[in-house]
């Protein structure tokens, strides 16, 4: 789950003073140390790989440790406006849903702020979105495909902004469509029936 460059062993020895790089010893504790890290990380896609295929609806308790490591969890308390009417809900999550919270919680953590990041997050969690600009600036519309696996409680988070993948500064507006059935307005010519269908 880590970002490439975390799993590069350079970037921490440019971290180093060259005091400390030229010390004796120093260079070979941080490669056992990166080497400890990736271990961890491969640990962690495997252990995330077996939870994916998972089938079971019992409580799974890893899931649930893993959740209050990383500061979420099962039960959750959710708020979002519709048409500004607020709706609220307490939510049990399932252990897929669980799944998919805890891996947005640690993309949320890592994310570097790239548009290209920010749809590749979104795959990588199962989710297919469109985001394009508001009238309003720095304000953005993500658009949730709706799909058949979709559960009612993604739904739900996402329209709360927990499966938000955010730049700082920047405000979020939720919305769950059929994208297929979405037109981009033809921003050259401005007629209609010029438009491109989403796909």
């Amino acid at each position: 789950m880590l970002i490439d460059k975390l799993k590069n062993k350079e970037y921490y020895l440019q971290k180093l003073t060259m005091f400390l790089r030229n010390s004796y010893g120093i260079e070979e504790q941080i490669e056992v140390l990166w080497k400890v890290l990736l271990d961890v990380d491969t640990t962690i896609d495997d252990v995330f790989n077996a939870l994916s295929m998972t089938t079971t609806d019992d409580v799974d308790d890893l899931l649930d440790k893993l959740a209050e490591l990383i500061g979420t969890k099962r039960q959750m308390d959710v708020t979002y406006l519709v048409n500004d009417v607020p709706h609220y809900y307490t939510l049990t999550l399932t252990n897929a849903e669980l799944l998919r919270a805890i891996k947005t919680r640690i993309l949320q953590n890592n994310y570097v702020g790239t548009f290209e990041e920010f749809i590749s997050n979104y795959q990588s969690i199962g989710l297919e979105v469109l985001i394009y600009d508001t009238e309003t600036p720095s304000t953005v519309s993500i658009v949730l495909n709706d799909s058949p696996a979709l559960t009612d409680n993604d739904k739900k988070l996402f329209l709360a902004g927990n499966y938000t993948i955010r730049s700082v500064g920047i405000v979020y507006q939720h919305s769950i469509l059929d994208i297929t059935q979405l037109a981009i307005w033809d921003a050259i010519t401005s007629v209609f029936d010029t438009a491109q269908w989403g796909e």
